[in-house]
């Protein structure tokens, strides 16, 4: 793809130009991982959380945006390739070793998100527990099997590019979904008050839920944060802009699309998730035990008996989007080490093969994870925090690099938002790793 399209007049032409590397990343980003950190977080802590939107969006923005000069910058090069010629490959190695690992954890995540979106619409149409809530290991090891079979047919044989549009006009169904409950909170002052003390940066208090699960405030933040900050979507942006074609005269504006995309699509939905969840979910009696699609399917209810199935119907978009990104990138990696063609193109079969690989193995160890599956979705975004730092500080030492960068080297300002970026993502990694070492496997119970 190229940027010709920006070439046609009015509104659609401007829509066109937006098509790009960072429409695929935003449409990543806002998969099930984010999705369902959003609406737990609404759902545990009201709009205690608003404020992680706005703390991550300049992050985001700035970093992918950096990410993507760098491609540009170097031609046609993928990011490990850039790395282990910039630096040393050792260093190449050293940062791919822990980028494969979180494309394993999120993809166990959009599985297991797919799990409960399939087992939630199901029993909302049969109106009974047709597949049990809590799926023993033996079962969840069919259903992963099964859709991730399903998901490595579907895109072998061409089937993703002809249900991609039908799959997008009903993602922003449900988008549209969220904006309206948004929409009803906005409409009631108290709500609105409480959502502008949601700006005020603070970590909100731990609940415990009848059972004894304690939901525990910085894992949401770090869900949410994670959910659109991570190493990987930040990494990819060289292959991305060598398989659509930009070329380094194309640098600047790529910023607008970022902005655009990244900024405002991606900050209004997070936003819209959020308070959906904190107006609808929050104030029902027993929120802090919802764990499912079903119970969290209730903030729609402002459509009635449609909403929970919508909801468990989206959460399966979501994560079959996202588990295709996330694969796709894990072959860009591999491959790019392994100094083979990493292009996303007909015939490539190593592509494919290493495509399918990183759909089927977490789909053979997710199931022994006994834990809620939306709640192994936000784990995964924490499992992102971890690596961030790495991905940020590689680009940042890139990008100031004059003998790589020429006239693209960073600016003063850029620079200054970096640093932001870093030392974000540094105390998230520190507070996240920090949780996993005092309760590994259980960040999210006492």
């Amino acid at each position: 793809m190229n940027d010709t399209t920006q070439t046609k007049g009015g509104f659609f032409g401007a829509i066109a130009g937006l098509i790009g590397p960072a429409a695929v990343m935003t449409a990543g980003i806002m998969g099930a991982g984010s999705t369902v950190s959003l609406v737990t977080a609404g759902c545990y802590f009201e709009y205690s959380l608003l404020w992680v939107v706005f703390l991550s969006l300049p992050v985001i923005v700035i970093c992918q945006d950096t990410a993507s000069r760098i491609g540009l910058i170097s031609g046609e090069k993928g990011m490990m390739q850039i790395i282990a010629e910039q630096t040393h490959p050792a260093i190449m190695w050293f940062m791919v070793v822990p980028l494969l690992f979180t494309c394993i954890t999120a993809n166990i995540g959009q599985l297991g998100a797919m799990t409960a979106g399939v087992s939630g619409l199901v029993n909302q149409i049969t109106g009974e527990e047709t597949i049990p809530s809590t799926l023993t290991v033996a079962g969840r090891f069919w259903f992963f099997t099964s859709l991730a079979i399903l998901c490595i047919l579907i895109n072998a044989t061409g089937g993703y590019k002809r249900t991609e549009k039908i799959l997008s006009y009903l993602l922003f169904v449900v988008l549209i979904s969220f904006a309206i409950v948004a929409f009803k909170a906005f409409l009631n002052f108290e709500e609105v008050k409480k959502m502008f003390q949601g700006l005020i940066p603070a970590i909100p208090a731990d609940v415990e839920a009848e059972s004894g699960a304690v939901r525990k405030g910085f894992v949401s933040f770090a869900g949410i944060f994670g959910g659109g900050v991570a190493a990987t979507a930040i990494l990819s942006f060289p292959y991305f802009t060598t398989e659509g074609g930009y070329t380094k005269e194309q640098v600047r504006g790529q910023f607008v699309k970022h902005l655009i995309l990244l900024g405002g699509v991606f900050g209004f939905y997070s936003c819209i998730l959020l308070i959906a969840g904190g107006y609808a979910l929050h104030p029902l009696e027993g929120s802090a035990g919802f764990e499912g699609a079903g119970e969290m399917g209730q903030a729609l209810g402002v459509l009635g008996p449609f909403g929970p199935p919508l909801f468990s119907f989206g959460l399966m978009i979501c994560a079959y989007t996202t588990l295709i990104v996330v694969a796709q990138l894990a072959a860009y990696f591999v491959l790019d080490c392994l100094g083979m063609n990493w292009r996303f193109e007909k015939g490539n079969k190593a592509f494919l093969f290493v495509f399918a690989l990183f759909i089927f193995l977490p789909a053979v160890m997710g199931p022994v994870w006994e834990y809620p599956e939306l709640l192994k979705v936000v784990i995964s975004m924490v499992v992102n925090t971890l690596v961030a730092p790495l991905a940020i500080v590689m680009i940042v030492w890139l990008i100031n690099k004059k003998a790589f960068a020429g006239d693209l080297k960073a600016s003063p300002l850029r620079n200054l938002f970096l640093a932001y970026s870093v030392g974000v993502a540094c105390f998230t990694c520190i507070r996240s790793a920090i949780g996993f070492f005092n309760s590994i496997g259980g960040l999210l119970e006492g």
